[in-house]
């Protein structure tokens, strides 16, 4: 029998205050790009939060479709509603009054109490069919409690909010249980479909609600929402409840049977990982939402996609030390068959003509990543026929010259960009000017372009090559920039030297000077 999953909670010292409940946020994704995510309130605090946000391709163009629900039970002739929602100035309804609990094993799950009885929630997503499911089950003293679900809907990118009233379609499915609402600015399609009960019409609107996080961060904070009507349903201790939302051509799937496959998989890639402690499973539970099928890395939530840069940075603590070996292989092969001119993509397009190839360190990280590959898989036979010639073509791509101005200067460091481009991680733009001027000779790409000629003739030894020829151009780029990087009044390295001024500002950028298997820096600095 495999261990249990790790648990993370939090009960009602926690969950008291919304400073507090409001910055517990959670987040599980589909294996394909989709993901839910909330508070420990289960409110909503940004415009990317959402019970269902899908992507629509792997890894991107993502869309927050059901935004929330309002439940309201009826107990002993008492109703009460189990939902909270923020408005200017306010939170309606206050559901969590009732909620003594919130924990994360593996899925978001909410422990409301009322009247003896205790009325669980639980949010999973069915892998890779951009669906989630709301699965509420009932213990305590009650048999059965009547229920009466809301969904909140928004069907919008999820950049964006809808400031005002817009026309929502609002169709039958195929059985009473179950509907149709398309709209919102994009015009996506949800089904949305319960267990039991019925639906019942009866579309509203909610108006003004509000979004702390985007007022924090100067952005705009309040939103229209739309609901096309209830759910309402005999809630009995025998039986989950389940509210299905999903793409319009869903199949009627078994939930429960989708939910034991996915606790047995997730138990499976702890497992494989080998974690000593509750804390490393956390750990590797959390880097499974960034592993997207096929080959990809998701480089953040709620904004990023796949992202070269993040993707080779990231892939041994993500999928070498957890043994997924097969993943790591599978996003190395997808990057190695786009390099283009030397240049690794910085973000796979659907069209390989239109991936994003303005990047100046994505190629010299993949560099990195194989030789990190090799070291956990000892997979020579994909080393040698894939991976080494893709390095090849990089080194030499940098060699004789490529596409933003990047080469291999005099000094044997590498050099790109103008004061118009930005190519290093720092690449953020104001106005279509960067932000952070860093083109020339920038200290991390140096560090990684020495450690990528070292990687490049260790594999020159085992698969053919020219060893010592990568050995004399890494000896030299490493004695130019120990010469041009070190500023001695400060004790630490440049951040960027261009064309006629070094940049003597403090950035960890330099860090990799020293982290990087074959360290640049001198070890005595």
């Amino acid at each position: 029998m495999r261990a249990p999953l790790p648990t993370i909670e939090f009960g009602p010292e926690a969950l008291g205050g919304p400073d507090q409940a409001l910055s517990l946020e959670c987040l599980i994704a589909d294996g394909a790009g989709s993901y839910a995510s909330t508070t420990a309130w289960g409110c909503n605090t940004r415009r990317y939060h959402g019970l269902l946000v899908a992507a629509r391709r792997p890894g991107g163009d993502r869309a927050v479709l059901l935004s929330g629900v309002d439940e309201r039970i009826s107990l002993g002739g008492e109703t009460i509603d189990l939902s909270t929602h923020e408005y200017p100035d306010t939170f309606h309804p206050r559901g969590h009054h009732h909620l003594l609990r919130f924990r994360l094993s593996p899925f978001p799950e909410w422990t409301y109490g009322a009247g003896g009885s205790l009325l669980k929630k639980e949010v999973f997503l069915l892998r890779g069919r951009a669906a989630v499911a709301i699965r509420y089950t009932l213990e305590g003293l009650s048999d059965e409690v009547e229920m009466i679900i809301r969904p909140r809907l928004v069907c919008r990118g999820h950049h964006k909010i809808i400031r005002a009233v817009m026309p929502f379609e609002i169709r039958p499915g195929h059985t009473p249980r179950e509907v149709v609402v398309q709209g919102g600015p994009q015009r996506i399609p949800v089904l949305l479909r319960a267990s039991g009960g019925s639906y019942h019409e009866g579309e509203t609107w909610f108006h003004r609600v509000t979004y702390r996080r985007e007022s924090h961060r100067g952005f705009p904070h309040e939103e229209e929402v739309f609901s096309p009507g209830q759910f309402r349903a005999t809630l009995r201790r025998s039986r989950p409840f389940i509210l299905l939302a999903g793409p319009p051509d869903l199949p009627d799937v078994d939930v429960e049977t989708e939910r034991r496959s996915e606790v047995d998989r997730l138990a499976s890639v702890v497992e494989r990982a080998s974690p000593a402690d509750p804390l490393q499973a956390s750990l590797v539970l959390a880097a499974d939402s960034f592993l997207v099928d096929p080959g990809h890395v998701i480089a953040g939530y709620p904004w990023f996609g796949t992202w070269g840069r993040d993707s080779f940075i990231a892939l041994e603590g993500l999928a070498l030390a957890t043994g997924r070996l097969e993943e790591a292989r599978s996003v190395l092969s997808a990057y190695a068959d786009r390099i283009v001119d030397g240049i690794v993509p910085n973000i796979l397009a659907p069209d390989p003509a239109d991936d994003a190839l303005n990047t100046i360190d994505a190629a010299l990280w993949y560099v990195h990543a194989v030789s990190r590959y090799l070291h956990w898989s000892r997979d020579e036979e994909t080393t040698r026929e894939v991976f080494w010639p893709a390095l090849q073509r990089i080194i030499g791509g940098y060699r004789k010259g490529t596409r933003f101005g990047i080469g291999i200067d005099d000094d044997g460091l590498p050099v790109g960009g103008t004061h118009q481009t930005q190519l290093t991680w720092m690449d953020a733009r104001a106005g279509g000017v960067p932000v952070t001027p860093r083109h020339g000779k920038a200290v991390e790409i140096c560090a990684l372009w020495h450690n990528a000629l070292c990687v490049a003739a260790e594999m020159a030894d085992r698969y053919g090559g020219s060893p010592e020829e990568y050995r004399s151009i890494a000896k030299k780029a490493k004695d130019s920039f120990n010469r041009i990087f070190w500023a001695e009044d400060r004790g630490h390295l440049l951040d960027c030297i261009g064309e006629d001024r070094g940049d003597r500002r403090l950035r960890p950028n330099q860090i990799l000077a020293v982290s990087l298997p074959h360290p640049v820096l001198d070890r005595s600095r």
